[in-house]
């Protein structure tokens, strides 16, 4: 919060998805309450730093006069997303066993960032601002 602006703020976001992807991987084949303690307060704080600059993504490089549709679909994909993942992680919970289907979603949550960060060249260079 007390950055003016941050230059490669996408390569960062990117950087965010793979590591978070790492950390919930970690919690998933954690056998220790210890380990999983530690792995559980670092997941907390890589959420807040990636709402955060994903919301800050968003908006700084949403168009004024579209912002209301944008936040609208934002919205709609993360209430109506979230309902939907559940009912599929139940499912494949049931199938795969709880621990392991939350390790599998971290393994594709870290391909997908790292996949995003070689690909992705326009949003590796956004910055935080539209200016940079």
């Amino acid at each position: 919060a007390s950055f003016q602006s941050i230059r490669r703020a996408g390569l960062l976001f990117m950087g965010t998805v793979a590591v978070g992807g790492v950390l919930h991987a970690v919690v998933g084949l954690s056998t220790t309450y210890s380990l999983t303690f530690v792995m559980m307060l670092l997941v907390g704080l890589h959420a807040g730093v990636f709402a955060n600059l994903n919301m800050t993504l968003v908006q700084a490089h949403t168009p004024q006069h579209l912002m209301g549709r944008v936040m609208a679909i934002y919205t709609l994909c993360l209430a109506g997303g979230l309902p939907l993942g559940g009912l599929i992680a139940g499912v494949m919970s049931d199938l795969t066993g709880a621990p392991q289907w939350y390790s599998i979603n971290g393994v594709v949550m870290c391909v997908a960032g790292s996949v995003a960060m070689i690909t992705q060249r326009s949003l590796r260079e956004m910055g935080s601002t539209p200016e940079g």
